[in-house]
């Protein structure tokens, strides 16, 4: 039915707060945590460095930006372009940087202001969307992943699992959008796919191919005018062989002097067994989520929390499987954790909290011995992957699809009248 004029009026000023608050709220974060350059370095060897390709941008030397673009993908540069261009001409290479962030803390913001007038739905009090909003904006791996030089991670964890949600309300034009605006982001966000797909009830073709189809208009512009450069930045992060202790393939690592591996201080390293390199990681969490996918494929569409349950699940797969796992690899796992615990449980966000404190504690703060840290870190990820995993594998089994989906965009749909 055509909305009202007043229906599409209310809509509309639903959406500019909306995009206001979550704003506002990304401002604040980075203006209070004041996040490092990290990454961020002109001049620097690292292939997923966006530093040289912001400043191309700012300057508006686009010809330069191929030769200069990160693996990352090009979308967070796009969304953080007009933020740095300000910030460079204000302050500096400082400015632009935090300006930037500012531009992908936004949509974290939106999707955490989006989970918690849910929850403030459903519980009628102020403690628990408060505590949501925190839990995913103030996380202390999330400023981790600002202080690295990395924002776009911020960025990808939010399309990610806006997509899933969105999903989940059977609306695949805009899943198919999301998915690839995050794959456009980073490329570990084709991880949303099988979740994103199986919680649909229909649209599936226009769905993966609306994905595809932006994907690549977004993408391969830009790698095509210099395929050299995103082949070789791949290749070099694809093959590293360093293994880190908060990383299930440690236990199975081969100590090798740091001179044996490029870029590495120190008296000692850890190296991949069996001569693999780190795309032995990412093949693996892709064999993860292809199987599950296809294990749940000739059943109906997965539930909300079960959907969610896939996505953090494979996630925290990521990082498990990741031989160099860093601390704010697991900011998009701790997003989809927090929007799986709303739709599943009223209250205050207990699990994300409680697993966003280990986890900054065993990634960000290991103990000394490299045995215990792996110990500790693979404690509780490794259980909380499979139940996860279980959950939603085993969601609607031997019951009939539930019709009621307790995600709703009540405030920001059209009025019936």
């Amino acid at each position: 039915m055509t909305p009202t004029l007043p229906s599409a009026r209310r809509r509309v000023r639903a959406y500019a707060a909306l995009a206001l608050a979550s704003l506002a709220i990304a401002a604040a974060v980075v203006a209070l945590a004041q996040p490092r350059l990290g990454d961020y370095v002109l001049g620097a060897t690292n292939p997923d460095d966006a530093a040289p390709a912001m400043a191309a941008l700012v300057r508006g030397d686009f010809a330069r930006v191929p030769a200069v673009q990160p693996v990352m993908g090009p979308v967070s540069l796009l969304v953080r372009a007009p933020f740095a261009a300000l910030g460079h001409g204000v302050g500096g290479l400082t400015l632009e940087y935090h300006l930037g962030a500012v531009a992908c803390m936004w949509a974290l913001a939106a999707v955490a202001l989006l989970l918690a007038a849910r929850v403030r739905r459903r519980s009628g009090g102020l403690a628990a969307p408060c505590a949501v909003v925190l839990a995913l904006v103030a996380n202390p791996l999330t400023i981790a992943a600002l202080d690295a030089g990395h924002p776009e991670e911020v960025l990808a964890a939010a399309l990610a699992t806006a997509a899933v949600l969105a999903a989940a309300e059977d609306r695949a034009t805009l899943t198919g959008v999301l998915l690839a605006l995050a794959f456009a982001t980073k490329p570990w966000a084709a991880l949303a796919a099988p979740p994103a797909l199986l919680a649909l009830k229909g649209g599936h073709r226009r769905a993966l191919g609306l994905a595809f189809g932006l994907a690549a208009l977004l993408v391969v512009p830009l790698a095509a005018a210099d395929p050299h450069r995103l082949l070789d930045g791949s290749r070099e992060l694809a093959r590293t062989v360093r293994v880190y202790p908060t990383s299930a393939w440690w236990p199975f690592a081969s100590p090798v002097r740091a001179s044996n591996l490029t870029g590495v201080s120190g008296a000692h390293a850890w190296a991949m067994p069996w001569g693999i390199t780190r795309s032995a990681g990412q093949l693996l969490v892709g064999a993860v989520a292809l199987g599950a996918g296809l294990a749940r494929l000739r059943r109906r569409a997965l539930p909300i929390d079960a959907a969610l349950a896939f996505l953090a699940a494979l996630l925290l797969a990521r990082c498990l499987l990741d031989p160099m796992n860093l601390g704010y690899y697991a900011v998009p796992f701790l997003a989809a954790l927090a929007a799986w615990e709303t739709s599943r449980r009223t209250g205050l966000p207990i699990v994300t909290a409680t697993v966003s404190v280990v986890a900054w504690a065993t990634l960000m703060h290991p103990p000394a011995s490299p045995a215990l840290a792996c110990a500790l870190y693979l404690a509780w990820s490794l259980p909380l992957t499979a139940y996860l995993l279980t959950a939603a594998l085993g969601a609607g089994r031997g019951a009939p699809y539930a019709a009621k989906r307790p995600f709703r965009y009540r405030a920001y749909r059209y009025s019936s009248s």
